[in-house]
């Protein structure tokens, strides 16, 4: 008798009902998996984001308690044109006056100890060279003369205001000073912008013999020397510093000048006429920014005894505010100077007793001889 067979259908029925449960278990484990994964992204994204607050409040706090004056690379300015003032902006509005005591400063310097420092010794102006007599810039500034001399540590121009401001808060006005011509970095980076040996194009010309140390110079008649100084310039005065020396306007004034050479541009154009014309475009540039730009001469050169740099009294130039550079030495000569200097039509003098610290015994006595003598600001330092 053959035998009964299975309901081929219950087998059916029965194994689709194991398979109903495997996939309502997969289901079931696939939500519990999605629930903890968002859970752990909520708990995790919240810790995460807390600890990033907290991280970046404490980073903030800390930069503020910092001694030195910093700025974040996002409130760095980079226009590199000057903040715009009212047209007409008398050139001394704001100029260093009233016998103040100057010393000057580096840029490892430039920091609120400093300027405490200063403010117990009674000088109430810092004056910080941003290009110095060697070509080096100390504040980041665009262009290709820049790129070549920007020393490691230069501070940009959203620091040098944060240092003016810190400065101020101690009754310290911060001043800068800008080194013009004698730059032995810039005619390598463009030969053409600088002195000719014996006006061959593009062979430079030498202070002293290569031996010596000779070192190049920038054209006072170059174009481009001339817009690199006022890209300089317009970079501070961005940064609001109300006060800018401008030093080492002039040709060179050592070695074999018989064998200088300018090319072209200076054809039909005096050395004096040159220096007269940049001295008014850099005047200018300061005072739409509401600042006063101050032209230091050496004493030499003013009193009339050595304009071999200048070929006329530099004093007749038109600068409405002068820095008269004398030796320690010179001091009792200091009075004939700035009294030139009134003559000239100068309103703010200012005496840079070199080679005298505002800190040495004697420095006091100094300033206020100077001051009686119709000094506005005394400059003490190398």
């Amino acid at each position: 008798m053959p035998k009964k067979q299975s309901k081929p259908i219950k087998i059916k029925r029965y194994r689709n009902s194991l398979a109903g449960t495997s996939n309502a278990v997969r289901i079931v484990k696939k939500v519990v998996l999605w629930l903890v994964a968002l859970a752990v992204l909520f708990f995790g994204g919240y810790f995460l984001t807390k600890w990033g607050l907290s991280t970046l409040q404490r980073i903030k706090v800390e930069e503020g308690q910092s001694s030195s004056y910093t700025a974040s690379e996002s409130e760095e300015s980079s226009t590199g044109s000057a903040i715009s003032g009212e047209e007409g902006t008398a050139g001394v509005q704001n100029a260093l006056a009233g016998g103040q005591t100057a010393a000057t400063i580096t840029l490892p310097e430039l920091t609120e100890q400093t300027a405490k420092a200063l403010a117990d010794a009674g000088i109430t102006v810092a004056v910080l060279t941003i290009k110095d007599e060697n070509g080096t810039l100390y504040l980041q500034v665009p262009g290709e003369f820049a790129e070549a001399a920007i020393a490691p540590g230069a501070i940009t121009v959203q620091q040098l205001r944060s240092a003016k401001e810190g400065f101020a808060a101690q009754g310290v006005t911060l001043a800068v000073r800008i080194c013009a011509y004698k730059d032995p970095i810039a005619p390598h980076t463009s030969r053409s912008a600088a002195v000719w040996f014996q006006g061959q194009e593009n062979v430079l010309w030498l202070d002293n013999e290569p031996s010596a140390g000779g070192k190049p110079w920038l054209s006072p008649y170059s174009g481009e020397a001339q817009k690199y100084i006022k890209d300089i310039l317009n970079e501070v005065l961005t940064a609001e510093i109300d006060n800018v020396i401008i030093a080492w306007l002039q040709f060179p004034q050592v070695y074999s000048l018989g064998y200088t050479g300018y090319g072209a541009a200076a054809a039909g154009v005096p050395m004096n006429k040159v220096l007269q014309n940049t001295t008014g475009e850099l005047m200018s540039l300061a005072e739409k920014a509401g600042a006063t730009a101050i032209f230091e001469y050496p004493s030499d050169a003013a009193s009339g005894t050595n304009l071999v740099s200048y070929t006329e009294n530099p004093l007749t130039f038109g600068a409405s505010a002068v820095l008269l550079r004398i030796a320690g030495g010179e001091v009792e000569n200091a009075k004939a100077l700035i009294d030139a200097a009134k003559a000239a039509g100068a309103q703010v003098i200012g005496v840079y007793v070199s080679g005298v610290q505002a800190t040495d015994a004697g420095a006091g006595t100094i300033a206020t001889g100077l001051s009686a003598a119709g000094a506005g600001f005394v400059l003490f330092g190398s």
